[in-house]
């Protein structure tokens, strides 16, 4: 899996979909990395109930239709108050 360049960069795409994910305030942070299978992004939430996690999906579908395109690989994952920092070892977070 390769690694996305320094933090601030990535393709339009890329920073859509950060900056889309990022506005709901039950997304702490978005992690995301390529390979050539697919875009692979990482909504990170603490304590997400599953009406959070319903409208969280739902967000994520509405983006897979805007970039019907581009294969994205969705993740969520609730961290349950652990330390947020290294848990996708090879993903970077970006800056919308």
């Amino acid at each position: 899996m390769s690694v996305l360049a320094l933090i601030g960069q990535g393709s339009y795409e890329e920073r859509f979909i950060v900056g889309f994910l990022s506005s709901d305030p039950r997304v702490e942070r978005v992690l995301v990395s390529r390979d050539e299978e697919a875009l692979h992004v990482w909504s990170i939430v603490n304590h997400a109930s599953q009406s959070d996690l319903r409208q969280l999906f739902e967000l994520e579908g509405e983006l897979l239709d805007r970039f019907s395109s581009v294969p994205i690989d969705f993740h969520v994952i609730d961290r349950r108050d652990a330390p947020s920092d290294n848990l996708i070892p090879g993903a970077r977070e970006i800056k919308a």
